[in-house]
Formats: C-alpha cells, structure tokens, sequence
C-alpha cells in the first residue's frame, strides 16, 4: 500500500515538471502558521505531560503554562488544471519526531461533463468524518478545543490510501457518496483503551508517536500509523442535502485489521465504528453542528464466547451552537462519551462515563490572524483512576487564550 501512494505521488510530481512556477509556488501556494496558546487548568496532568488528564495542558494542580501549540507549512500545488496537490507539515514539541507529515496527498477533480461530478485523491489524509475541522491544516473553524470525536480522529484515525466521490443534484437535493480504501492505521483503539476518550487538537503525524500512562509508573508508547497484514481498511460516507444549508451524512470506518497479526510494536487492533453528523445554517449567522459515533476495537483471541481479550464499546455525541457576527464567532458545546468494558482477559475496568461542556469566543483578522478565548469542562467517572490512588470521578477544567498567525 505504501509503496503504490508513493508510486502514484512521485509519478504526478514527475509528470508535471513543466508546469509553470507560479502554479507551484506564491503567496497563494504556500502558507506558514504560528499556534501561540496560554492556559490555566486544574486537575491531575494532562496525558501529553504522562498523566491521565484529558485535556492538552496541565502539569498536575491548578498549572498556567505558555506554548507553542503548532507550528506548520502548507503547500497547495496547481500540478495541472485538474490535478492539485496538499502537504501539510507541522512541528510538534511532544512527538519524538516533532516534524512530521500530517496529510500529504494529489487531489484528481475533473470537468464535469454530465450531471454527475467526481473526484479524487490520493496520499496520506484523514477520512471526511469531522464537521468541526474546516480550517487549513485540519484546523478546528470554531474552537481551539474540538470534540471527543474529533480528537481522537486527529490522533489515531488516519492512513496512505486512495478515495473517490460521487454526487449529483436531484431537484433541490444533492445526493454524494464517498469511498477510501487505506492501510497503515492497524492499531487504530489504543489511545481509547488506555487513556479513554481525551479533548484536545493534537495531530498525530504520520509515522509519528505519543507517550501515554499505560499502568501506574509505566509510559508506553503508542505508534498508530503501523501495518500489520498488508490487508486494506475501508470507509464509506453518504451525504444528503435536502436543501442548500442542511446536510446529513453517515459514515462507516473499519481499519480491517488481522487479529492473528502484529505490527512491529503491538499486536493488531480491530476498530470500527458509524458516525453520523448534521450540518445546519439555521440563519445566515446561526448554524448548528452535531455527530454520534458508536464503535468497538478488539484484540486478541476469544477467550469467552463473544468476548475478545480486549474488547471495547465506545460512543460519543455532541451538539454544537454557533453564531457568527461580522469578525466575531461564539460557539457552545455539549458532549457525552462512553466506553464500555467487555474484555475476558484481566480484572481491571477500562471503561468510562463522561460529558464536556465548551464556550468559545473568536475574532478574526483580515490579515489572517485570530485570536482565541475558550473555557472547556470535563466530568469523567472511570474505575481505572482507583488505581492511581485517585477518585473513580474526576474533573478537570481548562482555560485557553490562542493566537493564531498565517502567512
């Protein structure tokens, strides 16, 4: 799978040599970015600093702390007048490569020619599941923090593969449908089964890692973009627009992974799951988002009829508000998430009951700054934390100022 994304991107770049400049480079091709953030938590530490808590920043206790979120370079090549091209490369102070490829893929979009309009691509990118990542660089449009969903999309759902869509008007509707196939994501569940469920905008470079408290005293690392059986995953997202301002998708997501099989660090993990999501402009500066995701991810053999030696159920929902004036973006959010526990192997309960709560303020620039205010809360009850020493109910609140510089 590696070797054909490659083959298929070394192959266009080649192609396309005689190209002229101006479609390959300019202020209009190229994009750099600085993600300044200041934040007050409390709580245990964050999981990006060996804790178990489930936002961003915090060093344990009520912490204030000054980062460097991101700092990245997007290019947006015109190889020819239907083929284009997206690489997204971002430094990341907590990754044991910090600078790495996030997505990087040739986009194929012809010239209609009958009612029926397609296109492409091809490369390394995230699967069309996330209604809060509208921005360049996969970039949160209306928070700094986006949902449990979407985080974990950002830190373990992603591949080398290939995608086409489809769509055509029918009347006031527009029906779409959109296919991948993709490999290199074989231990997609990890981050869920020993972290549960975090909120956060980390993204996980390609072939990149993170640590995470795995027991008490023990930091593993968790590499999600292996390949362990040469088998490709599978997705598939249907779209309907009733009408312009409304639409409704649902999409289906199996990595496929070989039980039987291990990676060069970890066994395989069988994930899947159905996400559906509502898009909706209820007035020309009021607009609503929602998503529910319910999935499993499995390891091992099983050893109990229906139960594998790791076996989780995971679910999520949230319900985002949003209203935009002039510069100004507001926006609120609610969520629910849960795991449910029904492995054979092991005494220990990995599951997890929690909700958030988010409000957002947002001004942009016209020179492509934004600045950012944002309160997040976490609620979460999990019997790991007994563990720990800790309370089974634990909360977290977090505080963010960001500063966001494009040019």
């Amino acid at each position: 799978m590696q070797r054909a994304v490659s083959g298929v991107l070394a192959g266009v770049l080649v192609s396309s040599v005689a190209q002229a400049q101006s479609d390959w480079w300019g202020e209009e091709r190229v994009a750099t970015y600085l993600d300044l953030r200041a934040a007050v938590t409390d709580g245990p530490a964050s999981w990006t600093e060996d804790g178990i808590g489930k936002s961003r920043f915090g060093d344990g206790g009520t912490d204030a702390s000054l980062h460097l979120a991101e700092a990245g370079l997007v290019w947006r090549p015109q190889i020819h007048w239907s083929l284009s091209g997206y690489v997204h490369v971002q430094y990341d102070e907590h990754q044991s490569d910090p600078v790495g490829l996030v997505e990087g893929f040739v986009r194929y979009r012809p010239v209609p020619r009958s009612a029926w309009r397609w296109s492409g691509r091809a490369g390394v990118f995230y699967p069309p599941v996330s209604l809060e990542h509208e921005e360049e660089a996969w970039a949160t449009e209306f928070s700094l923090t986006p949902s449990a969903i979407n985080s974990w999309i950002g830190e373990e759902v992603k591949g080398a593969g290939l995608e086409v869509s489809v769509e055509r008007e029918l009347g006031d509707h527009l029906l779409s449908a959109t296919g991948g196939l993709f490999g290199y994501n074989d231990i997609s569940g990890v981050f869920l089964r020993y972290r549960g469920w975090g909120l956060h905008d980390v993204k996980t470079n390609f072939g990149g890692d993170y640590k995470v408290v795995v027991y008490p005293g023990h930091i593993g690392t968790v590499r999600p973009f292996e390949e362990s059986d040469d088998q490709p995953g599978h997705y598939l997202r249907l779209d309907w627009s009733p009408r312009p301002g409304v639409n409704l998708y649902a999409i289906h997501w199996d990595n496929n992974a070989d039980l039987a099989t291990r990676t060069r660090t970890s066994r395989a993990w069988r994930t899947d799951f159905v996400n559906m999501g509502l898009d909706w402009e209820w007035t020309a500066d009021q607009r609503v988002l929602a998503q529910a995701m319910r999935g499993s991810t499995r390891v091992g053999e099983q050893l109990l009829p229906g139960r594998h030696e790791i076996d989780l159920d995971f679910a999520s929902a949230y319900v985002m508000w949003v209203t935009q004036m002039d510069q100004h973006t507001v926006s609120v959010r609610a969520e629910v998430f849960e795991i449910e526990d029904h492995s054979s192997a092991g005494v220990a309960n990995w599951g997890e009951d929690g909700w958030s709560g988010l409000a957002a303020w947002r001004y942009r620039r016209e020179n492509g700054q934004a600045l950012s205010v944002e309160l997040l809360h976490i609620e979460t009850d999990r019997p790991r934390f007994a563990s720990f020493g800790l309370d089974e109910d634990q909360s977290r609140t977090q505080l963010q100022v960001g500063w966001r510089l494009r040019h």
